[in-house]
């Protein structure tokens, strides 16, 4: 669940894109039947006891999170890309009540 601006500037061609795909992929996910759940940054965060950015450069940060991703998901090759993917999924299990 993220705002409509995130950081840089971008041109509200972009903007619609992202909604656009955001909408189909939920409406994807709606026909199979699957439960969705939106967090935002903040709140998957706190679950998870990641604790805050505040102090830390976004690249220090980053690597923070790929860290807590390869340390939950050893199995996995977790890159910058993927880390958030990996935790918001245990967020989101958490919530669930489900198990890995």
């Amino acid at each position: 669940d993220v705002g409509g601006y995130v950081g840089v500037p971008q041109p509200g061609s972009a903007m619609f894109k992202f909604g656009r795909n955001f909408g189909f992929l939920l409406g994807c996910l709606t026909a199979l039947r699957y439960r969705i759940i939106l967090l935002k940054p903040q709140k998957w965060q706190k679950l998870l006891g990641l604790g805050t950015s505040k102090g830390a450069t976004k690249a220090q940060w980053k690597n923070k999170l790929k860290a807590e991703a390869q340390r939950r998901y050893p199995k996995r090759k977790g890159t910058l890309k993927t880390a958030d993917a990996f935790l918001i999924l245990d967020a989101g299990l958490l919530l669930d009540g489900g198990s890995r």
